[in-house]
């Protein structure tokens, strides 16, 4: 049976909403205190789980979360978490949803870091051009995994 999986920073219930109503099994990578290296690493760990058909939503956080590096380093190491991550589902055709907590990684900085961001960036679902959360505070949303699956299921044609 294909399933909905989903990895990020914290359990997030839109995925969950959506496999319910795709009528898929669900599985949570998700752990609320996870980087982006965090990500990662639980994304290759559990990668071997991911089957044609299934739909993967990969939701990574804030670049410079539980980090003591410098603001280029970290930015750094969450855009290549993202390509990495992104890069092996789409080399093994695998569906799947990427957002971003916020659009701070994409903010430019040097041309290695442009690179790197714009290798993907038109590959993350951004709500409204902005990050979940910053959409979500923008428009006082109290239920956002509610608000979000709506935005969500609209953007990919549901």
């Amino acid at each position: 049976m294909t399933k909905v999986i989903t990895f990020g920073d914290k359990a997030s219930l839109w995925p969950q909403h959506l496999a319910e109503y795709l009528e898929k099994s669900y599985k949570c990578f998700s752990h609320e205190s996870n980087t982006n290296e965090d990500i990662l690493k639980s994304f290759f760990e559990n990668a071997d789980q991911i089957k044609q058909g299934d739909i993967v939503s990969v939701n990574f956080t804030y670049s410079d979360k539980n980090t003591d590096k410098d603001s280029n380093t970290h930015i750094i190491e969450s855009l290549k978490a993202i390509n990495l991550v992104l890069g092996h589902l789409e080399r093994r055709r695998i569906n799947y949803i990427a957002t971003c907590i916020d659009k701070d990684i994409y903010k430019a900085r040097s041309y290695y870091i442009k690179v790197l961001q714009n290798s993907y960036k038109s590959k993350i679902t951004w709500f409204g051009k902005k990050g979940i959360d910053e959409w979500a505070q923008e428009n006082n949303y109290t239920e956002v995994n509610n608000e979000a699956f709506k935005y969500i299921k609209k953007a990919i044609g549901l």
